[in-house]
C-alpha cells in the first residue's frame, strides 16, 4: 500500500551559516565532498555571473555531473528555489520539481550522517541547521521519514544534541529500508 504525506517546505537556512559551512569544508580537504560542491553550487545560484564561474569551475572535476545533479535535483528545491527561477541552466523547465534520485538522496543522507557524528563527539553545535537542512533535503525521498523528522525537529528545537541523536537513527531506519516502505 502506497502512503502520501504532505510535507511543508524546509525553511531555508540562513545564506551566512551556509556560506561559513561550505568555507569551513573547503579548508579542511583538499578536494570538497561533492555534497559541499553542490550546496555552494546552490547558495549561489541567484547570482548568475558567480553561478556561472563556479560551475565552470566544477565542470572540470570527475564529479562535476554528480555535483551539478545533486545541485538541480536536492539542494535548489530544498532551498525553495526551484529551478524554473533560480538557474540559469535548469535541467527541465517544465518541471515544477524534479523527480529525486534516491541514490543522491542516500549521497546527501551519508554526508548529514558523518556531519552529524562529528558534532555529538566534538560537542560543537554552530552548524546544526546546515546539518538539519541537508538530513531534510536528503530525506525528501523517503517523505514518512522526512515526516517523522520534522515531529523531531520541532520536539527537539533547543536541543540540538537530540535533534541530532534522533536524525542519526531516522536516516538510519530510512536507508535502511527500500524506499517504498518508507
Amino acid at each position: 500500500m502506497k502512503m502520501t504525506v504532505r510535507i511543508s517546505r524546509p525553511s531555508p537556512v540562513e545564506p551566512e551559516l551556509l556560506a561559513k559551512f561550505v568555507i569551513q569544508r573547503c579548508r579542511e580537504v583538499t578536494e570538497p565532498p561533492p555534497v559541499v560542491v553542490a550546496l555552494a553550487l546552490a547558495m549561489v545560484s541567484r547570482d548568475d555571473d558567480f553561478y556561472d564561474r563556479l560551475k565552470d569551475l566544477i565542470s572540470s572535476s570527475s564529479g562535476a555531473a554528480d555535483i551539478l545533479r545533486m545541485c538541480h535535483e536536492v539542494f535548489l528545491p530544498a532551498l525553495g528555489r526551484v529551478p524554473d527561477a533560480a538557474s540559469p541552466d535548469s535541467l527541465d523547465r517544465s518541471e515544477e520539481c524534479p523527480v529525486l534520485d534516491e541514490r543522491t538522496c542516500r549521497e546527501v543522507l551519508d554526508y548529514a550522517l558523518a556531519q552529524s557524528g562529528e558534532m555529538l563527539t566534538e560537542k560543537d553545535f554552530e552548524f546544526v541547521r546546515v546539518v538539519e537542512f541537508l538530513i531534510k533535503a536528503g530525506l525528501s525521498c523517503f517523505p514518512f521519514r522526512l515526516y517523522e523528522f520534522e515531529s523531531v525537529r520541532d520536539s527537539f528545537q533547543d536541543d540540538p544534541e537530540n535533534l541530532l541523536r534522533r536524525g542519526i537513527e531516522i536516516i538510519g531506519a530510512a536507508v535502511g529500508s527500500p524506499q517504498d516502505e518508507n
